[in-house]
């Protein structure tokens, strides 16, 4: 677990950050379909960000040996529920 840093941020618009976040927007919103019904690409693209995050990070933290596949499989789950809607 780290803690949050206190040195200033950068907010420009070219940050690594918001490159890879603006990507994932775009290959989102580039999605065939109707997806009315989502919140929107870049809530969707915060959610995916925030869930493989999260799935990396469990397995780093595990005590023990990571089945790559099942990893592997949850990550392809979770994009298939984002897309899907």
């Amino acid at each position: 677990m780290s803690s949050a840093s206190s040195a200033p941020r950068e907010d420009s618009p070219r940050h690594p950050v918001r490159l890879v976040l603006g990507a994932w927007e775009e290959a989102l919103a580039a999605l065939p379909g109707d997806r009315s019904g989502q919140v929107g690409a870049g809530q969707d693209a915060l959610l995916l960000w925030s869930a493989l995050h999260g799935i990396v990070t469990i397995a780093m933290a595990l005590p023990y040996e990571v089945d790559r596949r099942g990893l592997i499989q949850r990550a392809d789950d979770m994009l298939d529920r984002i897309v899907a809607g």
